[in-house]
């Protein structure tokens, strides 16, 4: 493993590292620093040091220090927060919603349970925190104070078999029940009663006040807390010196100097000239059409393949993560012919020591670019996906969504790289957060019903065989499609375990035939669902409503027309088209808004742009608006003129006495 594997291994686990002077200085979450990771880094200070200081990541990102600021004034969201915003305003699906549930045995104490979580709510104001607009924009509101309240729910009366089935579906339904966000709370809890001391408990989060790591910490606070509740003693855990509130304005006022200058020149000539998308072999879907509705698929790799993966990434001299992310490539590569391939991943994005045990939606995404062909040998693969993940581990500090506003305005980007498939891998499980004294618990899978992407790949290396999940996007496959995607996707891992000098056109994986029956698939899987829909997807993109061919006619109308139709990629657009009905998502909406700025040399609340999602409504809100300024400027001369008018009578007149009062004989002093 080079010094740079070595930096992005730690950086994408929570370890934060930093110089001072010659010493490495580190902060790690418990049991990720093994004996062999500490040996190592001792080994390579040097080139540690060496490239933290290169990159720069670690100043560029402690340069202004956190401070706890007024709740008084207006309390910006987050970058992250702000992208979860602009979705929820395009969709009635929207994927925000986090379950985690558990099986819990033993002699369960509710009212403990209860205040425990309570304690937490108190302690992170986060979680007590929903979001109102305000002039157009997004900003949070903290309650000064919540009680939650566990909802018990008693299935004892049923026999095993309606438990186990009751219990799954009020637990899935718990899991899909939308969150407002302009209400509130951002944090539900649900107890199924099984049986004397045998529970399911469920507890739910919106994205916008928690993300995948922030729910760890959730669960370990609970178990302390818990257990020292039930002990009769106070809580053990410090006071938060500051809160996520304090971490969004912080980082707004990063952006105010330069302090991710280079940062942000690293991602946009990483991703010039880039692909907008995979192109899926799926007929009659646009695959820039999201509904955001999915499944999710557990699986478990064999553990004698699992071990062999880890050898093998021992072997080369790469991560687990690394040889993981080559094979989805390889097989990306297979099914789709696309040689420049972009997969996401998604890093906690604490390299602060300060956000360590802060509860919030922290986490960034960044873009994994390859590039692939039948010459190129998975061991070169490695290599290539080794440094892609370096690099992009050593630029982690900039925001996606931030990233997303540059990159739209930017002339050199032609086109907006879309995320449609992500790949994270954790190194424990959600029940070994979890610890109740007395109790034994096991993770209970519910089905949350949503997909942020076409395809989500979640794998976790802990004890044990590699395990994870895929959670997809049902209006592209079905569960037959799939089950063959991971069953090649083992296929890919098996081949290159047995030679890594393999070419990727040789990998006899997925050969022609096979290729052909899993499209054959994919595709009478997408007939069906076209037929089983009122209006297939192909006719909203026809236009075929007559008051929808209206072409613009005014300067603005045409200007409006003329970005959609460069984002969106359609050739003619009717004034009265719904943005939205078009194939427009969050991502196209920060392109037009920054664009639109742009040209037309004004601010616009972005609000707008969902408010009027025709061209014609927009252009006609857009010009009362403007002719409104035009007004209030009219109006604000009137008044400076009269002002100077009475300005210059009043010197005459006192101008008039002096002249007066000089005549008279008198003088000043």
């Amino acid at each position: 493993m080079t010094a740079a594997e070595l930096l992005a291994y730690l950086q994408g686990r929570g370890v934060v590292l930093w110089p001072d002077g010659d010493r490495l200085c580190y902060k790690a979450p418990k049991n990720v620093l093994t004996p062999g990771l500490r040996e190592e880094l001792t080994e390579r200070k040097r080139e540690i040091l060496a490239l933290l200081r290169q990159a720069n990541t670690f100043f560029s990102v402690s340069s202004l220090p956190f401070q706890p600021t007024s709740r008084d004034g207006k309390l910006p969201l987050s970058y992250a927060q702000r992208g979860l915003w602009l979705t929820a305003q395009t969709t009635d699906h929207p994927p925000f919603n986090q379950p985690l549930a558990f099986r819990i045995d033993g002699p369960l104490d509710v009212a403990l349970l209860e205040r425990s979580l309570n304690e937490i709510i108190r302690r992170h104001e986060i979680l007590r925190t929903t979001c109102s607009v305000v002039g157009g924009e997004p900003v949070q509101v903290v309650m000064p104070s919540y009680a939650l309240v566990i909802e018990t729910v008693d299935l004892r009366d049923l026999t095993p078999d309606e438990q186990e089935s009751t219990a799954l579906r009020l637990a899935t339904e718990e899991a899909q029940q939308p969150f407002d966000l302009a209400q509130g709370p951002l944090l539900r809890a649900k107890l199924f009663l099984m049986d004397r001391q045998a529970y399911v408990f469920i507890l739910t989060t919106h994205t916008f006040v928690s993300d995948g790591y922030s729910q760890g910490i959730l669960l370990q606070e609970l178990g302390q807390l818990y257990a020292a509740f039930s002990k009769g003693e106070p809580t053990p855990l410090p006071e938060n010196r500051i809160q996520f509130a304090d971490y969004a304005i912080w980082q707004r006022q990063m952006f105010q100097g330069e302090h991710f200058s280079a940062q942000m020149a690293y991602w946009k000539q990483q991703l010039r000239n880039s692909p907008s998308m995979l192109t899926w072999p799926v007929k009659n879907v646009s695959p820039t059409i999201l509904t955001y509705r999915g499944e999710t698929k557990y699986f478990s790799l064999p553990a004698d393949l699992s071990e062999s993966i880890r050898v093998l990434s021992r072997k080369e001299g790469v991560t687990v993560f690394t040889l993981l992310l080559a094979a989805l490539m390889t097989l990306l590569y297979r099914l789709t012919e696309q040689t420049d391939l972009i997969v996401g991943t998604t890093v906690s994005n604490r390299t602060r020591s300060d956000l360590e045990a802060l509860i919030g939606y922290f986490a960034n995404n960044l873009f994994l670019r390859t590039q692939v062909s039948d010459h190129l040998t998975f061991r070169e693969l490695l290599v290539q996906c080794q440094k892609v993940i370096a690099d992009a581990f050593a630029h982690q500090d900039f925001p996606f969504e931030k990233l997303l506003e540059e990159l739209s305005v930017d002339p050199e980007i032609s086109h907006m790289p879309l995320l449609q498939v992500v790949f994270v891998l954790h190194d424990h499980v959600a029940e070994e957060d979890l610890q109740l004294p007395g109790l034994t618990l096991k993770e209970f899978h519910v089905q949350r019903g949503a997909a942020t992407r076409h395809l989500h790949l979640h794998m976790v290396n802990a004890s044990g065989p590699l395990s994870g999940s895929l959670e997809y996007s049902t209006e592209l496959f079905d569960t037959r499609t799939i089950d063959l995607i991971l069953g090649h996707f083992q296929s890919v891992l098996k081949c290159v375990i047995s030679d890594t000098q393999q070419r990727l056109a040789s990998l006899p994986f997925l050969n022609k035939g096979e290729r052909d029956q899993l499209i054959q698939a994919w595709n009478n899987a997408q007939s069906k669902t076209t037929a089983d829909k009122d209006t297939p997807f192909p006719k909203i993109l026809k236009h075929e409503d007559q008051e929808a061919e209206v072409m613009p006619q005014t300067e603005l109308e045409r200007i409006i027309a003329s970005i959609w139709q460069t984002i969106l990629e359609l050739e003619d657009i009717g004034i009265h088209n719904n943005f939205f009905d078009l194939g427009g998502r969050s991502i196209h909406i920060i392109q037009i808004h920054g664009r639109l700025q742009k040209l037309l040399k004004r601010d616009i609340p972005i609000l707008d742009l969902f408010t009027y999602p025709t061209i014609r409504s927009l252009s006609q809100h857009l010009s009362w608006e403007q002719g409104k300024q035009s007004l209030l400027r009219q109006s604000l001369n009137r008044t400076k003129l009269l002002r100077l008018s009475r300005e210059r009578r009043m010197r005459s007149r006192a101008g008039q006495l002096v002249t007066n009062k000089q005549r008279e004989g008198g003088h000043f002093e």
